[in-house]
């Protein structure tokens, strides 16, 4: 696996990350797959974020398997509805595979910088090895064992697994990950958040890591 920059985040995502959340999702009592996409897609397009057309089955199932996970039914849902293509947001039709590979390495890359230079090591894991080549191979070897996370936002993310609707969406930065919402519906719906409206600037960091204009 290889070894990226982590993404540097403004202090507005790091807000997003604490900010209260509402306790339901759509609240519909006969849910709907269609509903809930126009509904996400049209609140993303009244915040200001440029939204493309939705991603055909075959772009979807392009990706699925160049990268070798699944996009959950609510979050396929709303990309078949609209692609959103503001500053942050993972081009799942226009970036290059470059790119893409580095965006979902992101996470796993990050906390292993950590690892090796000697912070965080997961109990569940065992005793660390005082080899520190030995001790990256553990950890390597563990994450890869864990299931993918799907970028949505920035630094924040979507499980890929259990492939089902009703994820939480997280914030992850390293060892540092939050809750950030309970599901996908509650992230994008918390009004206007700072930094992801039309031509909002991204911080040079964040351009520097692959993220913000190169994923645009």
């Amino acid at each position: 696996m290889p070894m990226t920059t982590t993404i540097a985040l403004s202090a507005s995502d790091e807000a997003m990350a604490d900010e209260p959340r509402p306790r339901a999702s759509l609240g519909l009592a006969c849910f709907s797959f269609a509903a809930f996409a126009k509904y996400l897609v049209g609140h993303l397009r009244a915040s200001g974020v440029p939204v493309a057309p939705g991603l055909s089955e075959a772009e979807l199932a392009a990706v699925e398997s160049a990268y070798a996970f699944a996009f959950s039914p609510d979050l396929r849902n709303v990309l078949r509805e609209g692609l959103p293509v503001g500053p942050g947001f993972p081009n799942w039709r226009s970036a290059s595979p470059q790119q893409l590979r580095l965006l979902l390495a992101l996470p796993a890359d990050a906390l292993l910088r950590e690892i090796a230079a000697g912070g965080i090591w997961p109990r569940a894991w065992g005793p660390r090895p005082r080899d520190r080549a030995v001790a990256d191979a553990v950890a390597k070897e563990a994450l890869l064992k864990a299931p993918r996370l799907v970028p949505v936002y920035r630094n924040f993310y979507l499980p890929s697994a259990p492939c089902l609707a009703g994820n939480p969406v997280f914030y992850v930065r390293g060892s540092d990950v939050r809750p950030a919402g309970i599901d996908l519906s509650d992230f994008f719906r918390r009004g206007q958040p700072r930094g992801w409206a039309a031509g909002a600037r991204v911080g040079r960091r964040s351009a520097d890591a692959g993220v913000g204009g190169d994923f645009c």
